[in-house]
Formats: C-alpha cells, sequence, structure tokens
C-alpha cells in the first residue's frame, strides 16, 4: 500500500480506535487499549496497564487519584516518537473508581504490527535481536509460514457488522492490487470498484452508490447521505444475489445496534406491522420500509 494512512475526506483524525491508520501489514486492526485504575491514597499516580504490553508503546503518566467528591477529568492520546510512540495520561481518576479502558490508534501500524510480532515471538522463546523498524524484504529472504485467510465475503459480514473502519479501507486499497497496480491506493482502489459495479448484473444505479460512500468506511462528512438515500441502497441492495450480500446487510441492520427496529408502527391510531421497516437515525429518526 501506498502510506496515506487516512484518506483525505475524513476530517477531524482522532487517537481514537476507529480513527485507527490504513496499511498492509497491521495488527489488532491499529489499536491498543489502556486500563486506568486509581492508587491506594488521594495523589498516588494511577495505575496503567496496556495492551498488547509492547515496548513500542511507553507510557507517560501524568494521572494522579483524587479525592472522592472531585471532578474527574481523564486525557488518553498517543504522539510519536523516534521509533516508539507514547502513550501519555493526564487527569485523574476519584479514589474507590472503578476501572476504566480506553481504546486508541497507533500512528504507525507497520512498526506497531512488527513490536507485536516480536513481543509474540520473545513469549515462544525466539530471540529477535536489533529494534523493529520499516524496510523492503530482500530477495534473498524466505517464508516462514503462509496461511490461508478468511473468504472475502465472511470479511465483508465482519466489517459491516461490527462497523470496522480499518477492515472496509484495507479492502478497498486491496483492490487495486487485485487489478493488477503495484501499490494499493485509494484512487485504484475506487476505480476497479467501479468497473466491477458497471460488469455486475446489478448496477446499483449505474456507480452512483459506489460514489455515495467514499471512502470505504463511509464515514467522510461530504459522503454523509440521509436516512432515506441509505433506504434506497437497501431495496437495491435486497435484490442483489451472490457474493458478499447486502440482504443480509439488511438483516443485520435489523438487529440491536447504530440501526434499530420497532416491534410495532402506528397510522390512523391502527397498529401496523413492522415486519422489514428499519429505522435509520439521522438529524431525526425516520422509517424506511426495505428489505423484505
Amino acid at each position: 500500500f501506498d502510506r496515506v494512512r487516512w484518506h483525505p475526506t475524513v476530517k477531524g483524525v482522532s487517537s481514537r480506535a476507529y480513527h485507527a491508520p490504513v496499511g498492509a501489514l497491521n495488527a489488532n486492526y491499529g489499536s491498543f487499549a489502556v486500563t486506568l485504575r486509581p492508587g491506594e491514597k488521594v495523589g498516588d499516580p494511577l495505575h496503567i496497564s496496556v495492551t498488547p504490553p509492547t515496548a513500542y508503546l511507553r507510557v507517560s503518566n501524568e494521572g494522579k487519584t483524587l479525592p472522592k467528591n472531585v471532578r474527574r477529568t481523564l486525557v488518553v492520546d498517543r504522539s510519536d516518537g523516534a521509533g516508539f510512540e507514547t502513550v501519555f495520561i493526564r487527569g485523574g481518576l476519584r479514589i474507590g473508581d472503578e476501572p476504566k479502558t480506553y481504546y486508541r490508534s497507533v500512528l504507525h501500524p507497520d512498526r506497531y504490527a512488527g513490536a507485536v510480532l516480536k513481543l509474540q515471538l520473545d513469549a515462544l522463546g525466539v530471540a529477535v535481536d536489533g529494534e523493529v523498524r520499516r524496510g523492503r524484504a530482500p530477495e534473498s529472504a524466505h517464508a516462514l509460514h503462509t496461511f490461508k485467510g478468511r473468504p472475502v465475503a465472511e470479511i465483508v459480514r465482519l466489517f459491516m457488522k461490527f462497523s470496522n473502519n480499518g477492515i472496509a479501507e484495507t479492502l478497498v486499497k486491496n483492490l487495486a492490487i487485485e487489478a493488477g497496480d503495484s501499490v494499493g491506493t485509494w484512487e485504484a482502489g475506487v476505480l476497479e470498484m467501479r468497473r466491477r459495479q458497471r460488469c455486475s448484473r446489478h448496477r446499483l444505479c449505474a456507480g452512483r452508490w459506489v460514489r455515495s460512500f467514499l471512502p470505504g468506511q463511509g464515514v467522510a462528512t461530504r459522503t454523509r447521505r440521509g436516512s432515506s438515500r441509505r433506504a434506497q441502497f437497501l431495496h437495491v441492495g435486497a435484490r442483489v444475489r451472490g457474493g458478499p450480500s447486502d440482504r443480509r446487510a439488511g438483516r443485520d441492520a435489523r438487529r440491536p445496534g447504530r440501526w434499530g427496529t420497532r416491534s410495532s408502527a402506528r397510522k390512523d391510531g391502527a397498529a401496523q406491522s413492522s415486519h422489514g421497516v428499519v429505522r435509520i437515525r439521522d438529524d431525526g429518526v425516520r422509517r424506511r420500509q426495505c428489505c423484505e
């Protein structure tokens, strides 16, 4: 892949896990967990644990244990370093508070993945000298292990169900590689998406949907679409057969989550069947009939 980690249309990139950078080599979807616990007495530093406990993530702990009657404020962020990333904690937890876990993203997914691999090798008794660094594999390198990944249809279902942005963007860039490009980019991946969509028997309005839901995760400000537009998309998707099914997406939309269902609906004072009705949350909540 190229080294463009975030799509240019995604604004306000933060350190939260759903803003993880995109890379061809990744671990834990480019994210990690920070668990904070208060100390034994007021003024004690917070107890910090980072998962996975790799040396690549170095903790700078300025968090304190606060009295019970003090308002709690916490900042958990990360910053770039020379061959590592610093996880810094500011603010505090009140004494007696329950542990709190925050999920954050890294800045360099390839270095982080290498550090996680080194951590696992160390745990298995395999010594790794030197530091993890970015580079090109030499021609003399030998593959130590290969394995077969999950089918693409299953990967698509998982990222749609759990709204995993990193999977979506990785699939888009990987389409460029599948099309024969030497480097995976968003531009080439989107062109391949449109080409395949035009060749499909169900063309989803001649490419309009592909343009409407860019980047892959569909969270850029300029790509947001209203609830009626999304309902139309599910209408079309419900008729598609074969491959990663949008009919499944319609069924998933009726499960608890970002999109919900209504057990009943009332119109003109009479109860109406809600079979196939999906509530899509926009500026307001609207109902649209989709997916039989």
